[in-house]
């Protein structure tokens, strides 16, 4: 009896078991079943921006939808250039001077 014809098969019903598994992870991490990476994505502070109850200053700041600012009437605010004095704020970055204590530019 020839003993290594029976390792080819075994072998290969052992990659396709593989294969098969890392297809079902891929699958499962693509349709969001399962989050191997970007938990902090949701987050508003994550993606650089800041939550406010006031609306984002137009031109200066984007609203974010869907993310960790869970209060009602919260917005997250990204920033896309410095805003001037008056506009809502959550780092000095966010202004073209500096974020006062009120959450505000100054």
């Amino acid at each position: 009896m020839n003993k290594k014809a029976q390792g080819l098969p075994i072998t290969t019903i052992i990659i396709a078991i593989l294969a098969l598994l890392v297809l079902v992870v891929i699958i499962l991490i693509f349709t969001g079943k399962v989050r191997v990476f970007g938990g902090e994505l949701v987050s508003c502070t994550g993606k650089g921006g800041f939550c406010t109850k006031e609306s984002c200053y137009f031109g200066y700041q984007t609203e974010l939808q869907e993310t960790d600012c869970k209060e009602p009437n919260k917005n997250c605010c990204l920033p896309v250039l410095p805003a001037p004095a008056g506009a809502p704020c959550g780092r000095d970055e966010h202004c073209t001077n500096k974020c006062g204590s009120d959450n505000k530019c100054t």
